[in-house]
């Protein structure tokens, strides 16, 4: 006999797809932000200034340790 409480569980359907569905959404969300942000950092870098990666991205981290 099946549970009322977890009926779909029972006959063999996952319990909770929607909380799958919004995990790898959000996964993928945050991918996507991480890439804007590398995007952002190396436009930076390869702008007519030509600064290093490494120092665009400690700027950017870090903006009172700028040099001026």
């Amino acid at each position: 006999m099946t549970s009322l409480t977890e009926p779909m569980a029972a006959a063999g359907v996952p319990r909770h797809p929607y909380r799958r569905l919004v995990a790898r959404r959000l996964t993928i969300l945050a991918a996507l932000a991480a890439l804007l942000c590398l995007s952002v950092a190396v436009d930076l870098s390869l702008g007519p200034a030509r600064y290093a990666l490494g120092d665009v991205v400690s700027t950017l981290l870090q903006p009172a340790r700028a040099e001026v």
